[in-house]
């Protein structure tokens, strides 16, 4: 009800967040009445519940008042919110925030106090640089891989590899006493590794939901936040190296341009030797199936019409940004990135402190012409 209020009066999806915030907390805050028959145990479970949910949603909370705070990025909130719509649907809204850590993250679509939001947060160092933006499209990849069930469409395909792998790693046993004890740990084993490697799919999707909606800049923009790569590797998450061979495979398939260098000098990441076995068998089962994976998200955003940035379209904005103006036709928030990436690197990225001015001026094009697309956006709706 209150998301179509919002929708009717043109509330802030801010403000919004916090009436949804103060209805929630209102109705838990009632069970705060007890009554005089209450024994002290059945307060103190009250008590219990209420300062964990108090608890659970302090950082949302301070996410919300944050996302009203000026240093955000206002200008990208109309053009990223009708992206968010088109990919979830209408009913859902946006929150832009900053963090401390660097890098960008959202809180899945699904939690309780605002089951519709999607809370997008970037690098607070990073707030006047639009050449981020495109990560943003692995984070709205999380909401859509759980409002699109693919892990259902995908399970069986990952227990049958799992299967496939296990009989490799741990072979035959040689007694029936041994095979007994194999088959119990084989059970733990199976769950185990499918459920690390759904969780692997899930980062892949939203890589590859990223690249669709951001193109190139969305290569680009991971290149910056995580290349050479190199961390430790975790059971749940594929290897930084791992994800741009992918990606870059796909804008292969999906012809989009990048330069050839990008893949090139990832550094192999290591893991622990408890792990080795399992990240094996996990291995196997995301390479077994990550080709059904994106043939899923290539169905989901043809549905939505949904095509990558167009090169003809990134060299018309780059065009205009050479010329030192904004670009002022409509072009997609990827075409518009792309265009900024692609012109910082041909430029030789910020190898010297005197390419500062020129990146700013960069930054300050891309910014103004996502406001350009919003204002011709605003012009073309039936409403406008």
């Amino acid at each position: 009800d209150l998301l179509d209020q919002a929708q009717r009066f043109e509330i802030g999806d801010d403000a919004l967040a916090v009436e949804i915030s103060r209805e929630h907390f209102a109705s838990q805050g009632s069970q705060l009445d007890l009554p005089p028959t209450a024994t002290d145990a059945m307060a103190d479970r009250v008590c219990v519940h209420v300062a964990e949910l108090i608890s659970e949603y302090t950082a949302i909370l301070g996410f919300v008042l944050r996302s009203t705070n000026v240093r955000n990025a206002f200008e990208l909130h109309y053009v990223m919110k009708c992206l968010v719509e088109r990919v979830l649907g209408q009913d859902t809204y946006l929150l832009i925030s900053s963090e401390w850590d660097f890098v960008p993250f959202t809180y899945p679509i699904g939690i309780e106090l605002l089951p519709r939001a999607v809370l997008l947060g970037s690098p607070a160092p990073e707030s006047e640089n639009p050449l981020i933006i495109p990560l943003a499209g692995h984070e709205i990849g999380h909401s859509a891989w759980r409002t699109s069930n693919v892990e259902d469409s995908l399970n069986e395909a990952v227990m049958s590899a799992v299967d496939v792998a296990i009989a490799v790693q741990v072979g035959t046993p040689s007694t029936m006493e041994e095979e007994n004890d194999l088959r119990a740990e084989i059970s733990v084993m199976r769950d185990r590794c499918a459920f690390y490697a759904l969780q692997q799919l899930e980062e892949i999707y939203c890589d590859l939901l990223g690249l669709y909606l951001f193109g190139p800049s969305y290569l680009y923009a991971f290149d910056y936040l995580l290349g050479p790569g190199g961390s430790d590797r975790l059971l749940h998450y594929p290897s930084d190296a791992k994800r741009m061979e992918i990606l870059a495979a796909t804008a292969d398939q999906l012809a989009i341009g990048v330069d050839a260098g990008l893949r090139d000098r990832w550094t192999k990441t290591q893991c622990s030797k408890e792990d080795e076995t399992s990240l094996a068998i996990i291995d196997h089962a995301v390479d077994a199936t990550v080709e059904t994976l994106k043939s899923n998200v290539r169905t989901f955003v043809t549905a939505l019409g949904i095509a990558p940035p167009t090169d003809e379209n990134i060299v018309r904005v780059q065009a205009a940004f050479k010329r030192g103006q904004p670009y002022a036709e409509t072009a997609s928030l990827g075409e518009i990135i792309s265009a900024g990436w692609v012109l910082l690197r041909s430029n030789g990225d910020l190898a010297n402190d005197d390419d500062r001015k020129s990146y700013k001026v960069l930054c300050d094009l891309i910014w103004k012409t996502i406001e350009v697309t919003e204002y011709l956006e605003k012009g073309q709706a039936p409403n406008a």
